[in-house]
């Protein structure tokens, strides 16, 4: 299972919400991440171009990791509609209190005005809420959907969610390669820089074991999916 610090490195992944400010915020260190991945990719004399947009790619990422995570919380998924009433009736009570304290400029300025780099206590609970929310809203409503072998969510991750979300957003089709026997290529590298910036350290090594023992499955989701995936030949 994540860890709560996992789960907030995977905030500056979160899709817009409509709030502005909260999304003005995000929206710096999304830049930065994605900026991060990107970098990681790069080869000398080969550019891989990304397909789509910034904010498609982090949403590819936020999807993948809350889906990954949510299929192995096996004895949360009888309770998750429940809590996820619960999580959304938590959440329109704050938006309320955040809307009164707005009315008063001293409040305003006390409670939920950033100070520096800091986001507002009030406003990181809303934010925490809201990735709860996410995940709860999967829980509820997807079935399981892992081969039957599959016993944690790295290799899920590593060699079925995040190649998809590769092959998804970049110039190139999801593959793996070797130089001198160390594993590598563009796809390795996302995998890896991704996993890090979640905070999630797994080596090239595991991300090529996942990615081909996992080949057929991610094929058969992404047939599923309508997605046409550029198999290596």
């Amino acid at each position: 299972m994540a860890s709560t610090s996992n789960w907030d490195r995977l905030g500056a992944f979160t899709p817009p919400t409509g709030d502005q400010g909260f999304d003005d915020w995000i929206a710096p260190q999304r830049t930065v991440a994605i900026g991060r991945i990107i970098e990681a990719i790069k080869k000398p004399h080969k550019k891989i171009d990304l397909l789509t947009s910034e904010v498609d790619l982090a949403n590819g990422i936020y999807r993948a990791a809350i889906e990954t995570h949510s299929k192995f919380d096996r004895s949360e998924r009888l309770q998750a509609s429940n809590r996820l009433k619960n999580v959304k009736r938590v959440i329109k009570n704050i938006q309320k209190q955040i809307t009164f304290i707005s009315t008063d400029p001293f409040l305003s300025r006390e409670i939920t005005t950033p100070s520096g780099l800091a986001i507002p206590l009030i406003v990181q609970l809303l934010f925490q809420l809201q990735n709860l929310k996410n995940k709860l809203s999967w829980l509820a409503e997807h079935k399981m959907d892992l081969p039957p072998t599959l016993k944690s969510r790295r290799p899920s991750e590593a060699g079925v969610a995040l190649p998809l979300v590769y092959e998804r957003n970049f110039s190139s089709r999801a593959g793996r390669s070797r130089t001198q026997r160390k594993p590598g290529g563009p796809t390795i590298r996302f995998i890896a820089a991704t996993l890090k910036e979640l905070g999630v350290f797994y080596s090239e090594e595991s991300i090529v074991r996942a990615m081909s023992r996992l080949k057929a499955f991610r094929k058969e989701l992404a047939s599923r999916s309508g997605q046409i995936t550029k198999q290596k030949k």
